[in-house]
């Protein structure tokens, strides 16, 4: 399927779903993954489609859906799949995530947010353990998951590997690597050697994953699902960088999993609490690995924004409860971890980048930058095929779905936002780090309404997907004398 063909599948699918046609559509801010989502919405209804060309992955996650929906899950309804399998349409559940309540009440409360979210996690503890147990319950199949049906040493090895190589040595941090090799191997024997009880295992139970529609909790991205250890995902909610928990606040969720849990998990108190722990260990290092390759080797700067509090968590577990010494080159490297510094970003405390974007046309004169010390870009569109040539798009501009999805499928255009993108990402990176705090970047064409439009429109979201604390003003210079406006 051609890029953003799929627009066309969706809508079949939305339509053939609901009954109506689709008005709009338009995509959602993707995290980590490959997987593009998209809001459908007609006159009366909505969903959710996502396109992913991993047939194997999107086949894991309908097969988990039909399950769960057929069980009453507390999951998102899976409505229809494509033939081809690289699209379907599932229930729209709105846009909160339990994060996003979490960090309204923190900034709103900052003295009373543990009060107001602990029913908030109960719901999501107790949506956890309705997974955990009603999937031995009604016998979940665990041939559908995607690739590795269990997890195990290898994926663990996997996990500490990847915080060696991108995240230890792009960190400059010095460390014995024949000891440290050591040290995980013996460490992660010694975990598998006291996980007794295995269950489903969601692999990313962390706030984002964890819809909020009216007070209902909804569990979302499951297709990574395993059959593990019963700590890892309690682990995943509680020690998840950007949530900011106190120790009293995880003791009190971990209290309600124990109690509801007790009669599956025929643990004490004190064993819970070690579990967590030391799964704790291991899923920082699995964070940290991510947030170095997403960030240091992909050039996303909010995963580098997150670095210090997944430091931070670090620095209160090893002190709630240290390794053995005979982890000794293990521990020399997370003391160097916890002291590292990282390079300064952006934060509430720095001054914030402003990129102001516009749009114009070439039969006016160019717009000027009025800012201290100017700098920036003028990109000129007008070597990408022009929409407005074809008379269904000739009254639409670069706003519109259908003048998208035309410069979308075009190769020119995918070559001209290559070369474009990366070298605003190399001055934004720039900037960032030499403080500045103005970029201008301008996109024209001949009439101002379709390709320069749609540009502008396109890297505004770029923008925030991967430079989120910079601030962005977007200007359609010609805007006022659109064809059909």
């Amino acid at each position: 399927m051609t890029k953003h063909a799929h627009f066309h599948t969706l809508k079949q699918l939305f339509t053939q779903w609901s009954g109506e046609d689709c008005l709009d559509i338009v995509a959602l801010t993707a995290a980590g993954s490959a997987r593009k989502y998209y809001r459908l919405s007609g006159k009366n209804q909505s969903a959710i489609g996502l396109f992913s060309e991993n047939t194997s992955e999107n086949n894991a996650f309908c097969r988990m859906s039909s399950f769960f929906n057929e069980y009453h899950f507390p999951s998102p309804k899976l409505y229809l799949v494509s033939d081809d399998q690289q699209c379907y349409l599932q229930e729209d559940l709105g846009n909160e995530c339990l994060l996003d309540r979490l960090q309204f009440m923190q900034d709103k409360f900052p003295q009373k947010w543990e009060k107001k979210m602990l029913p908030y996690y109960q719901k999501a503890i107790e949506a956890l353990f309705f997974f955990q147990e009603k999937s031995q319950t009604y016998h979940f199949n665990y041939d559908w998951v995607y690739r590795n049906a269990y997890f195990g040493k290898q994926q663990l090895l996997f996990d500490v590997q990847y915080f060696k190589y991108y995240f230890l040595q792009p960190a400059k941090i010095v460390f014995n690597a024949e000891k440290l090799e050591n040290d995980f191997d013996a460490f992660i024997d010694s975990v598998l050697h006291h996980q007794l009880f295995k269950v489903f295992m969601h692999r990313d139970f962390q706030s984002r994953n964890l819809m909020l529609r009216q007070d209902e909790l909804f569990v979302i991205d499951y297709q990574g699902a395993k059959f593990g250890p019963w700590a890892y995902d309690l682990t995943s909610l509680l020690f998840q960088a950007k949530a900011g928990l106190t120790d009293d606040f995880r003791r009190k969720v971990l209290q309600h999993y124990f109690e509801i849990a007790h009669n599956l998990l025929p643990l004490q108190w004190e064993e819970v609490l070690l579990q967590v722990y030391i799964w704790a260990y291991l899923r920082i290092f699995q964070t940290l690995g991510a947030y170095g390759y997403r960030g240091w080797f992909e050039g996303k700067a909010h995963f580098l924004q997150s670095m210090p509090m997944a430091l931070e968590n670090l620095k209160s577990l090893m002190v709630a409860h240290p390794l053995p010494e005979s982890f000794s080159e293990l521990n020399h490297v997370l003391e160097a971890c916890i002291n590292f510094n990282l390079p300064q970003m952006p934060s509430a405390n720095t001054p914030n980048l402003h990129v102001n974007l516009y749009s114009f046309s070439y039969k006016k004169p160019l717009p000027k930058d009025y800012s201290e010390h100017g700098g920036g870009y003028l990109f000129d569109c007008r070597a990408i095929p022009n929409p407005g040539r074809w008379e269904n798009m000739k009254h639409l501009s670069g706003k519109d779905v259908a003048v998208q999805t035309f410069l979308e499928n075009d190769t020119q255009f995918q070559a001209f936002w290559q070369h474009s993108s990366a070298l605003i990402r190399m001055h934004l990176q720039a900037f960032w780090a030499r403080r500045f705090n103005y970029l201008s970047i301008g996109f024209g064409c001949t009439g101002g309404q379709h390709r320069s439009v749609y540009c502008a429109e396109k890297t505004k979201q770029w923008i925030a997907e991967n430079f989120p604390s910079a601030k962005v003003s977007l200007v359609h210079w010609n805007e006022e004398e659109w064809d059909g406006f």
